[in-house]
């Protein structure tokens, strides 16, 4: 099966969607070949990637050559929202080595019709590492859910660019130039022992190309491998990369850091709460 097959079963959903079982099976596209979502779609596979290793792969999985975005949901075009897209039970891995990204959630930026309610769960994206390349870009929604999703080997591994309300739960992100990168949003949560380990930067970088409101980190592992004595190589590096942007509203809880330089290093933010630390020299903040 190829990725314009799955395509081709989309279209011919009606406008309320369906539901499309993928099989436990590799699917194959290239350019072209990209997946855009733009209707209330389940799309179910048979199983993720559960391994580190390059070589293993899940029971559905989607091996994407191209250069572009392998599944996107929602268009810089729409004319009216999209609402309750489902992703569950599969693996998008990049095999050629210059993919954009393996999921993306957008919407009509300029006219502020946005993609929302989004649950991904059990979902796999790995291998987009060169440039900026993202397993997961979010990219201007609203209440979207990651929920035991897994990114890997990426430059990015989630990035959320635009948007309100995001909530991960129980993300593992490993071996990822980044972990999560945060440009801009107004409500992100990070909890259910979410693990953000980086290579060569930080496990989580808010960057703020806006102002940003509402950061929290409860029940989150922090491992940064990378001990160059920089402050972007901090555990969480906060720094607003337009001047005189800002992040409102920033609550650390239950974190444990691991390794590398776990710092916290913040510049422009407002009303921070940290409590119930572990730091990676051993010490603790109760």
């Amino acid at each position: 099966m190829r990725m314009s097959d799955i395509q081709a079963l989309h279209d011919l959903l009606p406008a309320w969607g369906g539901v499309i079982e993928l099989p436990a099976e590799e699917i194959e596209g290239g350019n072209g070949e990209e997946i855009i979502i733009t209707k209330p779609v389940r799309l179910i596979g048979k199983g993720m990637n559960m391994s580190d290793s390059q070589l293993s792969r899940g029971l559905t999985q989607f091996n994407y050559t191209g250069s572009g975005v392998a599944v996107q949901l929602g268009t810089p075009a729409q004319a009216t929202p999209l609402y309750g897209v489902e992703l569950k039970d599969f693996t998008i891995k990049n095999t050629g080595g210059n993919g954009v990204a393996g999921i993306r959630v957008t919407g009509n930026t300029s006219q502020g019709i946005l993609t929302a309610r989004v649950l991904m769960e059990n979902v796999d994206a790995r291998g987009f590492s060169g440039g900026l390349g993202v397993g997961i870009d979010l990219n201007y929604g609203i209440s979207v859910t990651l929920r035991r999703c897994h990114v890997h080997q990426n430059m990015y591994g989630v990035r959320v660019r635009w948007g309100n309300g995001y909530h991960f739960d129980g993300l593992i992100a490993r071996h990822n130039g980044q972990g999560v990168r945060g440009d801009a949003f107004n409500g992100l949560t990070l909890t259910g022992w979410t693990i953000l380990e980086s290579n060569d930067y930080s496990g989580l970088v808010v960057s703020m190309v806006d102002n940003c409101r509402d950061l929290i980190l409860d029940q989150v592992w922090v491992e940064n491998n990378n001990i160059i004595a920089s402050g972007a190589n901090d555990g969480v590096f906060i720094q607003p990369e337009i001047a005189g942007m800002y992040l409102n509203f920033f609550t650390m809880r239950h974190v444990h850091f691991d390794g590398g330089r776990g710092n916290v290093g913040t510049t422009n933010v407002n009303y921070a709460k940290y409590e119930r630390i572990r730091w990676n020299n051993g010490t603790y903040l109760p």
